[in-house]
């Protein structure tokens, strides 16, 4: 990992600060906090080792993977100008 700046443990999590920064943990990796929240000029994006994916961008929003539930202890909206089920 070439980069300016690297913070490294003994158990292989990495900082690293460059022009592509990344956060990287062998093992679990959390973050927390009252609000959390992550920008991407041009996408953001989630994927899991199952599959499972969210990708955010300016046109659209994806979420999918093997098993995709929606659920809501209150009222659940599903819109738009087309909706597709099935």
């Amino acid at each position: 990992m070439s980069s300016f700046a690297t913070l490294s443990s003994k158990a292989g999590s990495q900082l690293a600060l460059d022009s592509d920064s990344k956060l990287s943990a062998k093992a679990g990796l959390g973050l927390s906090g009252k609000t959390v929240t992550g920008v991407g000029e041009t996408e953001l994006g989630m994927a899991g080792g199952g599959g499972g994916k969210v990708t955010l961008n300016a046109g659209s929003a994806e979420i999918g993977g093997p098993k995709t539930t929606v659920s809501s202890d209150g009222v659940t909206s599903v819109s738009g100008s087309m909706v597709k089920i099935g």
